[in-house]
């Protein structure tokens, strides 16, 4: 069923005239709308943004572009005035910016990280550390102040080297936890250009010290060597002179036994002789020209065979003593001459030992600088991070660092005391002080050799 209310009147039907204006050209309206005219005004406002001129152009974001970013229909320029933008043709295609070819700017310089706050010490606390007590007020008392500031500063004097390696100590112990921060962050810095220096630093570093670490290397290797050729000679001569000194045990030995036979042989060589003559003596009653009679001289005679042939064994004995005493002297020396040997192989050991030993100490110096270079490379690095806030710390780690930096300063607090402590005497009243002791001395001298006289 259809709507009678909407349906059309009889009769033509007739469209009421809207009274449009008649449409532009497309050319117009591209030419009045894309490119809308501007007075020097506005162009001098898009100078904070983006300036053409000379076929160039620079952005707000410190990057660059040039003219090979634009299409060359884009910008029509005049010599004297810039570019024309009355100039556009309406139709003129609009240029395309090639975004592919843009080059972002370089990243920011990392800020040094900042120096640590200087340690504010109070006055009372450095005459309290000094103990010099108040300046003298009189001239009497400046002695007895200069006596007192002298032995102050003595003993002070011996307290600096304590804080001077508890200071030293606490600053290695801040770098190596700061170079631990930093050492895993090292690959992801790599190439970046904010930290190529302290990058650099560490490289050189890292060279050094594995050269440090080759070198202890192959002084170590050469020490073991020279330990081994020693250690096996040694050996060899102890045992050389091991065996000379048993030889000469033996011949020692051998000699006593010869000796003892000799000393038993002429003993019973004497005995029979002797026994002989009392044989004779007691036959002729000790008178001479007595005839013996034939059974006593019978006796005596046997005696006397027997005598010598212990004369015969008493000379094999002193033979076989004198060949066992060559023997033992040939022994002795040989004994002596390997015990030198073995004695200037010592000194030969200990002599290149003691090379190498300072060989090693001082690569082991330089290995020793070398870490410490390293350490400190990475605490730089560690300290540029943090700095830069690209090195996040949990709750844990930045109160150790917080703890480590605190001790820092509390040592160089007490370091830079003692020194303050030092300076911190009246100088003039030590000075007149010292001026009244030698005066008073002088006085002294003087009047005793005034009584003396």
């Amino acid at each position: 069923m259809q709507d009678d209310s909407k349906a059309p009147p009889d009769g033509d039907f007739v469209i009421p005239d809207l009274d449009l204006p008649a449409p532009a050209p497309v050319s117009a309206r591209r030419a009045t709308s894309a490119r809308p005219e501007r007075s020097d005004d506005d162009f001098d406002s898009l100078a904070s943004g983006v300036v053409l001129g000379k076929g160039k152009a620079e952005d707000a974001f410190g990057g660059g572009f040039d003219a090979s970013h634009f299409d060359s229909s884009a910008v029509v320029e005049t010599e004297d005035s810039g570019p024309n933008l009355e100039a556009f043709d309406a139709d003129m295609p609009v240029g395309s910016l090639d975004l592919q070819s843009y080059r972002p700017p370089p990243p920011a310089p990392v800020p040094a990280p900042a120096a640590p706050a200087a340690f504010q010490m109070d006055p009372v606390q450095v005459e309290d550390t000094a103990g010099y007590g108040p300046a003298p007020t009189t001239l009497l008392a400046a002695p007895a102040y200069a006596i007192r500031v002298t032995l102050r500063k003595r003993a002070l004097r011996g307290e600096l080297p304590a804080l001077d390696a508890k200071l030293k100590d606490a600053e290695a112990r801040k770098e190596r936890f700061l170079a631990d921060l930093a050492r895993p962050r090292l690959p992801s810095i790599q190439g970046d250009e904010r930290y190529a220096a302290l990058m650099t630093k560490v490289s050189a570093a890292a060279g050094q010290l594995q050269q440090g670490k080759q070198a202890l290397g192959d002084v170590h290797a050469l020490l073991a060597q020279i330990q081994d050729r020693f250690r096996a000679q040694t050996a060899e001569l102890e045992q050389a002179f091991r065996a000379a000194e048993a030889t000469e045990k033996t011949l020692i030995s051998e000699q006593q036994s010869a000796e003892t036979s000799l000393k038993r042989v002429e003993a019973k060589q004497k005995r029979f002789l002797i026994e002989a003559r009392a044989i004779v003596t007691a036959a002729t009653g000790g008178q001479a020209g007595v005839a013996i009679p034939p059974e006593a001289q019978a006796q005596a005679a046997n005696l006397q065979t027997q005598a010598a042939a212990c004369g015969q064994e008493a000379l094999a004995a002193s033979q076989a003593l004198a060949v066992a005493q060559q023997r033992l002297s040939q022994a002795a020396a040989e004994k002596q001459a390997r015990a030198q040997a073995l004695q200037s192989l010592q000194q030969e050991e200990a002599a290149q030992k003691a090379q190498l030993q300072a060989q090693l100490s001082s690569q082991q110096a330089a290995a020793g600088n070398a870490d410490a270079m390293m350490q400190q490379a990475l605490a730089e690095i560690a300290q540029a991070l943090l700095a830069a806030r690209e090195l996040p710390l949990n709750e844990e780690t930045a109160s150790q660092l917080s703890a480590a930096e605190g001790y820092v300063q509390r040592c160089r607090g007490e370091h830079q005391l003692a020194l303050r402590a030092m300076d911190a005497a009246d100088a003039d009243a030590v000075q007149r002080g010292f001026l009244l002791m030698g005066a008073g001395a002088f006085c002294l001298v003087v009047l005793l050799l005034l009584l003396l006289r």
